[in-house]
């Protein structure tokens, strides 16, 4: 398949990564290198609404609906002078940056010069014959001014929600996006004046969640199949127990694993097995509040999805046993070629992954990114799975080099 390619070069903590995106995508890296910054810049730039402004140049002041895109998901503060974002997909092509008005340059007292105003210039260029049928459809749909599109900015027009629904969706998604927040899920039904100072982002994220998980397809029992349990919703009251047991509890008293992980399959199960649609869905760090063998039974869970649906999964992690889940399903990929049987009997045929649709990179604390993706072997490269684990291990070494004097 073809993969998408993102660039971001100074904004926020980044300063300079290209990615090359697959089906299966992961980011691992230690805490504030940027891991949720490029994810959310890959989420804005895959929404339809926070790029169709770039195309018809309307009120570039305000950068189109790009801006509010970044606005929305907290990031408008991050972009500066020499910020620069290049989007490129088998649809589309997008890319951002500031360009200095040379009409604007202004003289000081002391006849030096100083730009007055620069514009941000976003730039939409049409790839397939589908997103170009989408753009002519929609230049129709415009309201016109002498000629001029009826500017979206005063208010004078809005996209119908038909065109998204019944045009935009047949030739991209928007991506699903599961915060670290997710966890708190179980305590939306209590209202939002229940969790303090929660930005419009996470409040708009319960919103969507919840009116999913209240569908009548969840008021029965449904297997959470990566934590062996059961879950139904009540009267909008989610309510689990193990799979072996009778008995159920409300989700907001469960462990906190089971508060992070069932919204996630929910929402695969909304959008695979009931609406029956693949779906670019971007999560933080899944392995939140689990144990590694729950980890890695979430990991599976959440390749057989992607695999079965064709899928796009895009994850960060700070967890080695993320990698080596995701390890162990490309190698069973790898041997099940030549010995299917065997393979199988080990990790299930469901869960092989083909290393040629994964994408692994670390992120680093200057603000760049390494492939950690061995070309030769195609698998994650064991020596970063090692580098990442080796710092509680170093510790042990040095304590173990101390002498005992007796």
């Amino acid at each position: 398949m073809e993969k998408e390619k993102l660039v971001i070069r100074n904004f926020g903590p980044i300063k300079n990564v290209e990615l090359e995106l697959g089906r299966i995508n992961i980011l691992i890296g230690e805490n504030a290198t940027g891991k949720s910054t490029v994810a959310k810049v890959l989420a804005v730039c895959r929404y339809f609404s926070f790029l169709v402004d770039a195309n018809f140049g309307i009120h570039e002041e305000f950068v189109g609906s790009f801006k509010n895109g970044l606005i929305i998901w907290g990031l408008n503060d991050y972009f500066k002078h020499d910020t620069y974002i290049n989007y490129d997909c088998k649809h589309y092509q997008f890319s951002i940056q500031e360009e200095i008005d040379t009409a604007s340059i202004a003289v000081n007292e002391d006849h030096t010069t100083y730009d007055n105003f620069n514009t941000i210039k976003p730039t939409l260029v049409p790839k397939s014959q589908e997103f170009k049928l989408l753009l002519s459809y929609l230049e129709k749909l415009t309201p016109k001014i002498n000629g001029e599109p009826l500017d979206f900015a005063f208010g004078g027009w809005i996209v119908p929600n038909e065109f998204y629904k019944n045009y935009v969706s047949k030739v991209m998604d928007n991506p699903f996006y599961f915060p670290t927040e997710r966890g708190l899920q179980s305590l939306f039904s209590l209202g939002q004046s229940s969790i303090p100072n929660i930005s419009n982002f996470l409040f708009n994220y319960f919103v969507k969640v919840d009116s999913i998980v209240k569908q009548k397809e969840f008021k029965s029992p449904n297997y959470i199949e990566p934590l062996k349990i059961m879950y139904y919703n009540s009267e909008g009251q989610g309510l689990v127990r193990k799979y072996n047991e009778t008995e159920y509890y409300k989700l907001d008293t469960a462990a906190s694993g089971y508060q992070s992980t069932i919204p996630i399959v929910l929402l695969f199960k909304h959008y695979h097995e009931i609406r029956k649609k693949s779906k670019t869905f971007i999560i933080e760090e899944p392995e939140l509040n689990l144990f590694p063998t729950a980890q890695n039974e979430l990991m599976r869970y959440l390749v057989s999805q992607t695999n079965k649906y064709n899928s796009t999964l895009l994850a960060t992690t700070h967890s080695p046993y993320i990698l080596t889940s995701l390890n162990n399903m490309m190698y069973a990929y790898q041997k099940g070629k030549y010995n299917e049987i065997e393979v199988s009997n080990i990790i299930n045929k469901d869960y092989w992954l083909n290393p040629h649709e994964v994408s692994c990179y670390r992120l680093l604390s200057d603000g760049t990114t390494i492939d950690i993706i061995d070309n030769e072997l195609k698998l994650i490269d064991a020596g970063q799975i090692d580098e990442i684990s080796r710092y509680l291990n170093e510790d042990y070494d040095k304590l173990s080099d101390i002498k005992i004097n007796n």
